[in-house]
């Protein structure tokens, strides 16, 4: 956060230049602009409880200052302010609070917890495990708010106050204004009742202080007559500033059924949520009157229902709002709001007001019995037999002292010492020694020696980015205020949208982009000195970050990362395009790489390819005899495709477009990785080492006259008559594959039955066992997952793919449209591909995305097929997934399976699908 420094904390003479960016939850509704949005990795599976803290009352809090979780409780039997480790619920320090009276509220700043009750702001400062009280000053504090390095507040009888706490006294600001004051895109504001004319007051002004004193502007009129709240409400209110039609749109909230509305010149639109509505952009969010979930967009003032109170998740409830990054938490569920898909719905979630995000992947709770609870990620490992590498924030770079890259890239700094069984463990200075497992190690290095790469070139290339990018995006920021100051617009945008790309959090890009003006007004001389001096802030922050990325690049090439180093040189270059240096590249282009027209070109080309291969590890392969007496028995030839390796695909490629190679060959990657954990070494001792050839071509025509006769309604198809998966580029949407794949799902889908065939149990001798549904069920089942693998971790139990999604929402509706149950089970692979599989079955709303699907009983087919092999998978008890497995491998083997539900556990095939139907319909 960038804040004042501790010496000119809360006073008179502070000169803030923006809000704080919201990583921490330092105030009541999120931070100064009453968003309710956090800028923290979401926690996207369900919640596994972490911790309690056995309080009887919740006074005021949680927030979230200096990565310490503050709360004033009732614990055992007096009151406290407590400070706890947000991740593992540890109680690091606590203060009695015996004088403390009234109602009361928190807030962080800068190394202070600011504790307000009836008459005065309570100072404590937590340093050496101790919690200590600083200092008080006396007053009464209404709705106090921390933003742009001041502390403001209304004050009893309406007026706005800030708190000059070094010296210990609070200043009147204005006569006027009485709500919580709320700050956003650098302009302060706040809300006054003007009871005796039917009106409500705007007051807003800058949020800079010149000269020791706030320039005020005029009280303007929001609006008169109706949705005029009693005066007694307005200390409390909620101003969520987004931006909107006219710079920065202000929504006052004064409590649910008292009423609210977005104010701007033009009026005021009526608005019921029923709890402070969370913003991302231009977009409040929340629950109305009516239960329902509403988007309401300040831009077009376009409001729709995303959620009707009966379309709520099973066990849903109408929660208060509040959002980490691209998650809308709802208090006992969430949302994905790109996807509108819902995450996780834990029915038993006893929460009262909203969900607060703490960490990455961390929320805290406060329950009807005035507890605290921490949640986090599951640390499962049914699939992998291990827990997932635990969260991280990384915050130096590699290079100027030891330590090891975790295969997430993250650099942890410290002695490093290997331990038996390829073990590593990693002591930081001033922390816990940390031991990691080999496949979680990218790089260990001991010394001043480089050290071997063991992991990804990925992992090394995070090691720099997830570092520099940040910073430089931060350094652009006070240049980009500069220019908007300046009026220099259009320069304040680009400059603006630089910094997006290098990850600027998207709230605080919300906020300077709405405090930027429509148009610029700069001219003559001063606007030309002013543009001079912007232009060489901006020119100190990339020559700065230019030699950072620079440096990471060389880091990388020496411990035999080329692509890496390229990937980094690149971001370099960008940096200084009129410096472009590509002879650093030089030595990096790898030997195989296509011939280009000139040096120049080729290393041009080869960093947008360097792109593109680093998230799979992919490379050029080198067309040696083996590989050309391989293409002489396709239909390519030798200069025709392109070729690439990674560690588990041989692709023969005629797209060579890098931005359709590189997500293919990665999720490629993805699917494979999570096959070999699912299903272990081959029982057939087949080799793990086999690469698996795929063939892509551009046109549907072309891939339909490759020879091995795939379906003409496939998008894709794995022929085991020569051991190749084949697949065409020019595939559109999802319309264009009658299962409503995209590319990438095709691929995944169709490299599982690739794998499973060649790498783990060969076909039977061409016998047809039946129970087709598994052949089918379980590649659809690793596509769904594979989706997931980055975010939901490799227990593959994500109920909500969209294929269990599909089947769920037909049974919901209607269980006899389900495939009858014997005949489904028994289809074999002729059934299939005949025409018993024909007509529609209807339209369906989807529960765990907000939408409809139209299902014929082909995609029937794919839907009950993955949903059967989830449910035997994750919900039939230990032996689930083991017998799935054995299943699998009779299936392949060509042998017909006979009683499987006995393996289950069941006494019929009847009682196998009335379990089945029931959790379908609960799904």
């Amino acid at each position: 956060m960038i804040l004042a420094t501790i010496g000119v904390l809360l006073s008179t003479l502070a000169a803030p230049q923006s809000e704080p960016t919201p990583r921490e939850w330092n105030q009541p509704w999120g931070n100064a602009a009453g968003t309710s949005f956090v800028d923290v990795a979401p926690l996207a599976s369900m919640p596994s409880e972490k911790w309690r803290l056995e309080s009887t009352e919740l006074l005021a809090g949680p927030i979230v200052t200096q990565r310490r979780l503050f709360a004033a409780v009732k614990l055992d039997g007096k009151a406290q302010l407590v400070a706890l480790d947000p991740d593992s619920g540890a109680k690091l320090a606590a203060a009695p609070l015996d004088a403390v009276s009234g109602p009361l509220t928190l807030v962080g700043a800068d190394g202070l917890v600011l504790l307000f009750d009836a008459k005065a702001a309570h100072g404590y400062r937590l340093s050496g495990g101790a919690l200590t009280l600083e200092k008080s000053v006396a007053g009464s504090f209404l709705g106090p708010t921390w933003g742009g390095g001041v502390l403001l507040a209304g004050k009893p009888g309406g007026g706005v106050q800030q708190l000059d706490w070094s010296g210990g006294k609070a200043v009147a600001l204005a006569a006027k204004g009485a709500s919580r004051p709320s700050l956003r895109g650098g302009v302060v504001a706040t809300f006054s009742v003007e009871e005796k004319e039917s009106k409500l007051a705007l007051l807003r002004w800058p949020a800079t202080v010149s000269g020791g004193a706030i320039k005020l502007g005029a009280l303007e009129t929001a609006w008169s007559g109706g949705l005029i709240a009693p005066s007694a409400t307005v200390p409390q209110a909620v101003l969520v500033g987004v931006p909107g039609r006219e710079a920065t749109d202000w929504c006052a909230w004064f409590g649910a059924g008292v009423g609210g509305g977005m104010v701007r010149k033009a009026g005021v639109h009526d608005l019921s949520f029923q709890a402070a509505p969370a913003a991302m952009g231009s977009r409040l969010y929340g629950f109305d009157a009516k239960e329902q979930l509403v988007e309401h967009d300040a831009t077009s003032d376009g409001h729709k229902v995303l959620v009707e109170k009966a379309g709520l998740p099973t066990g849903g409830k109408p929660g208060a709002p509040s959002i980490a990054r691209d998650v809308l938490y709802l208090g006992n569920w969430a949302l994905e709001l790109a996807r509108k898909k819902v995450l996780w719905c834990k029915a038993d979630l006893d929460v009262v007001g909203a969900v607060v995000p703490v960490a990455d992947e961390r929320i805290v709770v406060a329950t009807s019995r005035g507890r605290l609870v921490g949640y986090g990620r599951a640390e499962a490992a049914a699939a992998s037999g291990k827990p997932r590498i635990p969260a991280a924030t990384p915050t130096v770079v590699p290079g100027k002292e030891p330590g090891l890259v975790r295969a997430d890239g993250i650099f942890v700094p410290g002695k490093v010492t290997a331990l038996e069984g390829g073990r590593w463990k990693v002591e930081p200075k001033g922390g816990a020694a940390q031991e990691y497992d080999a496949e979680w190690v990218a790089l260990a290095e001991s010394g001043d020696a480089p050290g071997k790469r063991t992991g990804e070139e990925i992992a090394l290339h995070g090691a720099w980015w997830k570092v520099l990018a940040p910073a430089h995006a931060e350094g652009l920021v006070p240049a980009i205020e500069k220019y908007r100051d300046a009026k220099l617009v259009d320069e304040a945008r680009a400059l603006l949208e630089e910094a997006k790309r290098y990850g600027l959090a998207p709230d605080r890009a919300d906020a300077l982009g709405a405090s930027i003006p429509a148009k610029g007004g700069a001219k003559g001389k001063a606007a030309s000195d002013a543009k001079k001096a912007c232009d060489e802030i901006v020119s100190d922050v990339r020559d700065a970050s230019w030699k950072a990325f620079r440096a990471g690049a060389r880091w990388c090439a020496e411990r035999n990362s080329k692509v890496a180093a390229s990937v980094l040189a690149a971001r370099a270059n960008e940096l200084r395009p009129e410096e472009t240096d590509l002879e650093l590249i030089e030595d990096w282009v790898p030997s195989d790489f296509p011939e280009q027209a000139g040096l120049e070109e080729r290393i041009k080309a080869w960093l947008l390819w360097a792109d593109a291969l680093l998230p799979s590890g992919g490379s050029f392969a080198t067309i040696d005899d083996a590989l050309r007496r391989r293409l002489s028995v396709t239909k390519f030839k030798e200069g025709e495709a392109l070729v690439f390796r990674t560690r588990n695909i041989l692709l023969f490629s005629r797209e060579n477009d890098p931005k359709v190679i590189g997500p293919l060959l990665q999720r490629g990657e993805a699917t494979i990785r999570a096959l070999q954990k699912i299903l272990g070494p081959s029982p057939q001792g087949l080799s793990p080492l086999t690469p698996l050839e795929v063939r892509l071509y551009r046109t549907k025509a072309e891939y339909l006259a490759d020879g091995s006769s795939p379906p003409v309604w496939s998008a894709g198809c794995y022929s085991p008559n020569d051991k190749t998966s084949r697949f065409y580029s020019s595939m559109g949407d999802r319309k264009s594959d009658p299962v409503q794949h995209t590319l990438e799902e095709v691929f995944a889908h169709e490299l599982t039955h690739h794998y499973t065939d060649l790498r783990w149990v060969r076909e039977g001798g061409g016998k047809d066992p039946g129970s087709y549904w598994m052949v089918e069920g379980f590649a659809e089942f690793v596509a769904g997952q594979a989706l997931e693998i980055g975010r939901m971790g490799d227990t593959f139990d994500d109920a909500s793919a969209e294929a269990i999604d599909r089947c769920a929402a037909v049974a919901r509706i209607d269980p006899s449209l389900l495939l009858d149950f014997q005949s489904f089970i028994d289809i074999d692979r002729a059934r299939f591909h005949g025409g018993e599989l024909e007509g529609m079955v209807g339209t369906f709303k989807l529960k765990h995305t907000l939408s409809e699907t139209t299902v014929d009983k082909r995609l029937l087919f794919y839907a009950q097929a993955t949903a059967l092999t989830f449910f035997v998978m994750n919900q039939c008890g230990d032996e689930g997934r083991a017998a799935y497995v054995r299943w699998l491998e009779s299936v392949y083997s060509g042998k017909p399976l006979q009683t499987p539900w006995k393996d289950l556990g069941m006494g019929s095939p009847g009682e196998w699908k009335g379990k089945f139907v029931a959790w379908l319909k609960e799904a």
